[in-house]
Formats: structure tokens, sequence, C-alpha cells
């Protein structure tokens, strides 16, 4: 675990599952999540206004970081029972989706520099998904009844609502979101697809995704190839303008394969849930 990379946490969006399949390992799994915990709460790096930096080499406030926090520190709290986890958790994602709001569009930009507020240019689009996979996993562990979970639901609900006009023929959406030049991408398409499946398996979004939501997952498999590779997802970003985003290679890349393998776990569920409904 590292203070300075909060890719390193990820480990904890695992933990509760990595238990129950393994319960030989819950112990010292217990201890682990108990450290990981203790380092996000009081020993990762923030700024001056208590934002987590991403890592300590670059100071930017990355639309990344909620993804590798928030839904991690969720999970890790119900397993090593803290409290007042979503004090914290909500902090940090609406801290984030403040700042990195593009004020000319519904959507969020990659990052900002902390200080000198230079930013990031244009809605990409895996960054905007990352947004949507985070609230997706907080409405399983946030309390229906709390103003947390609807605070959520109305981020993802706007979210996936504004981005039912981007969506382009094929089901996928582009890589810089609401740049008809940019290339279709498919990591951050998958990331919608899970977000708006997750919306409608809670109740927050209503029949008008049905459509969308098997174009999305119809779209996403033609990019799986007779090996099982799924390719098409941009390779690791940096900070940039448009036309960087847009000249980015696509291939195959473990955060758009894992991206996919959430999306169409969750999109099964889905399934089910409607199969039994129709034949109780």
């Amino acid at each position: 675990m590292n203070t300075c990379n909060v890719g390193s946490w990820g480990i904890g969006l695992l933990y509760p599952e990595v238990t129950e399949e393994y319960p030989e390992y819950e112990r010292k799994l217990h201890d682990i999540g108990k450290k990981l915990y203790e380092l996000i709460t009081r020993k990762a790096i923030h700024n001056g206004q208590g934002v987590l930096f991403h890592n300590v080499d670059l100071l930017y406030i990355y639309i990344d970081t909620i993804y590798f926090s928030v839904p991690v520190l969720a999970k890790l709290a119900r397993r090593i029972e803290r409290k007042g986890w979503e004090r914290k958790a909500l902090r940090q994602l609406r801290s984030h989706l403040e700042i990195l709001r593009d004020p000319d569009s519904n959507f969020f930009i990659h990052c900002e520099q902390n200080m000198t507020g230079l930013r990031s240019e244009g809605t990409w689009g895996r960054g905007n998904g990352w947004v949507a996979m985070t609230c997706a996993e907080l409405l399983s562990v946030l309390d229906p009844k709390s103003e947390d979970y609807l605070i959520v639901c109305r981020i993802l609900g706007s979210l996936s609502t504004h981005l039912l006009s981007y969506q382009t023929e094929t089901g996928l959406w582009r890589t810089i979101i609401n740049n008809a030049t940019s290339y279709k991408e498919t990591s951050a398409s998958a990331m919608f697809a899970m977000g708006m499946i997750r919306g409608q398996r809670t109740g927050i979004l209503g029949k008008e995704f049905d459509i969308p939501i098997e174009r999305g997952i119809q779209g996403l498999c033609q990019y799986v190839d007779k090996n099982g590779v799924f390719t098409g997802t941009s390779e690791g970003t940096w900070p940039g303008t448009i036309e960087y985003y847009k000249g980015l290679n696509t291939g195959e890349w473990w955060w758009g394969t894992g991206a996919l393998l959430l999306t169409l776990t969750e999109y099964h569920k889905l399934r089910q849930e409607k199969a039994d409904i129709t034949n109780p």
C-alpha cells in the first residue's frame, strides 16, 4: 500500500468479496483492511482543503481518484466496522466533482493542478466513467433512506441522463464525450453502461434506459475478439488538450477489461431480475 498513489488502494474494492470466497484469509485481510482504511483517512496526501491527491509526483486533483478511494472506504468500513465513513467518502466525491466540473457541459474534466488552477481540456470519457462507477458502487452500500444515498442518486441520474444524447450509432460513447471528431472508446462506454445498469437495478433509472443499455452491451461485445480479448480502450492517459486525448492509441488494457467484466456481470444480474419478474 502506498500513501502516494491511489491506484495501490484498489485491493479494497475486492476485499469483502475475497474474504467471503476465501474465509481462511479473513484474519489476515482484516488487518490489511484496517491499515488501508487508516491510510486513506489519516495518512494519505491531501491539499489544504482536504481533497485527496492522486499521487505525490503530480499534485493534481484527478477524477480517477474518487473510484480508488470513495468505494474503497465504503466497503472497508462495513467489513472492519468503522462508523462515520460516509462523511469522509461523500466529502471526497463532492469536492472532486465541484472542482472538476466542466462549465460548458454537464460532465467533468480529467484534472486540475493544485494551487495553479491549470486544467485539462475536454470532457474525458473515462474520467466521467469513473464517476458513474463510483456512484454505482456506493448505491450498494449506502443506506437507501439516507441523504447521502439521495445525493449519489442525483449525481448518477444526472450524468446518465445527459449521456443519452451522446451515445453513438454503435452504442458506444466517444473519448471526448461531446466532441464528434473524437473516436469511440470502450472503457468509458463500459463504465457508463455499468452505471446505467446498476441505476436500473436499484430503481433510480427508468425504462428509458432499456434501449441505451442494450445498444451499449451489443456495441461493447463487438470489441471482444475470437480469443476473448477486449480492445478499443485508450492507453494510459496524462492531463492534456483535446487533441492529445483524441490522438491516444487504443488496444487491450486492464482498466477496459475490468470495466467490461463488471458491466457484463451487472447486466447478467439485471436480466435475471427482469426474468424473475416476468416469470415469478
